[in-house]
């Protein structure tokens, strides 16, 4: 065996385990140009918030959601929660809500107007590494949940790996 093919070996076997310790990471990109404060829950994770106005956030997580989806929306104090288990239980108010959960290989992404939640701002969502995308531009709008059994039927998909998820409000 010459010298360049081992060192080419042991070369190969570097980068495979350097990839296996690798984290699993997904980014989420926030735009918020409206005038009322963004929040997001994270189950297990954790709350976060930016103030209102022409703001650009962007979140880093190194590991996949399994304690449940992402929940954001952006409102007065009605739509945003205190709890970091559960949105439903703690944001009731009138607001146009994304629920997303990325997941590698079965990330799903919908915007949730069942009520108590009505449409308050637009909102537009894109999975990062895929062209599926949602908006919702108007009160009339066709592509959010307006009931439970909407929501299987109106959301996108994201088979890829390390997808994340752009959230643009009042865009």
């Amino acid at each position: 065996m010459s010298f360049s093919v081992i060192i080419l070996s042991f070369l190969l076997s570097f980068n495979f385990i350097w990839a296996a310790d690798f984290p699993i990471t997904h980014k989420i990109a926030v735009s918020n140009k409206c005038k009322e404060d963004f929040s997001m829950v994270i189950p297990g994770v954790g709350i976060f918030f930016a103030e209102a106005g022409n703001v650009e956030n962007t979140y880093i997580f190194y590991n996949e959601f399994k304690n449940g989806p992402a929940v954001a929306a952006v409102g007065g104090s009605n739509c945003a929660s205190t709890s970091s288990s559960s949105w439903d239980e703690s944001a009731t108010g009138p607001c146009t809500t994304a629920v997303f959960n990325l997941v590698d290989g079965n990330a799903t992404a919908h915007i949730d107007l069942v009520p108590p939640r009505k449409f308050n701002h637009p909102l537009r969502m894109t999975f990062i590494s895929r062209s599926s995308r949602l908006i919702c531009a108007a009160a009339n709008c066709t592509t959010a949940a307006r009931k439970k059994d909407d929501i299987k039927r109106l959301q996108i998909t994201d088979t890829g790996e390390l997808t994340g998820m752009v959230l643009e409000f009042c865009y």
